[in-house]
């Protein structure tokens, strides 16, 4: 689920235990997988198709045939992987939206190079062996710890799984980032009078603005 209450640093600048977080509903973020429990690992019974909501550039964490294997911890801690097969493409295209010149020239990554990389180690086709490869397999490190979660309205907490995606609302599915402002590589001004861009009116110089010489 996706909450959007704020996690709580401790005094050693990790995020505290046993805080509690409110479900916020959407009808796109939202995970459930089939498991059981042996000896305190968590193990999937079932894959399912998931969409998480991803701190990457690509925002959207789509994963088919996903699966967990997560293990409890003694101090109470969870630590293991959720694996599955996720699009390939977005992971490329969210570098390029994320202004990919600066991409390349800040950590020396060659766009075209992710591309073919990944088009070429893809390994899974929704549409059956013969299809193309549109997924690659991934695996997320999970690393996580105690907390409470309650109901959207903050009266019970949380003692079994169920959906929330039929409560959901317009407002709870807008989700923005610094990235969904680029437009073609670019952050705009949003709050400028004059916009740029292939259409833009020249404006003509501002009295004052040429120098003494060219008067």
């Amino acid at each position: 689920y996706l909450s959007g209450d704020k996690m709580v640093k401790d005094g050693n600048g990790n995020i505290a235990r046993d805080y509690t977080f409110r479900i916020k509903p959407n009808a796109k973020y939202e995970g459930i997988l089939s498991a059981r429990t042996v000896k305190g690992r968590v193990i999937s019974t079932a894959p399912a198709d998931i969409v998480l909501r991803n701190p990457a550039y690509d925002r959207d964490l789509e994963l088919l045939r996903s699966r967990v294997d997560l293990t409890m911890q003694p101090d109470g801690s969870l630590k293991g992987y959720v694996g599955g097969y996720r699009p390939w493409l977005p992971i490329y295209e969210g570098w390029v939206k994320a202004r990919g010149p600066v991409i390349e020239a800040l950590t020396w990554v060659r766009l075209p190079d992710v591309y073919y990389a990944l088009k070429r180690n893809a390994d899974f086709s929704p549409t059956g062996p013969k299809g193309e490869k549109t997924h690659i397999s991934y695996a997320l490190r999970v690393d996580a710890i105690p907390a409470y979660v309650t109901t959207p309205n903050a009266t019970n907490v949380v003692a079994s799984v169920e959906s929330y995606k039929s409560i959901a609302t317009p407002d709870n599915e807008r989700i923005t980032g610094l990235f969904s402002l680029v437009v073609d590589g670019i952050v705009p001004d949003r709050s400028a009078k004059v916009q740029a861009g292939p259409n833009a009116v020249i404006l003509p110089p501002s009295p004052g603005s040429l120098d003494a010489g060219n008067k």
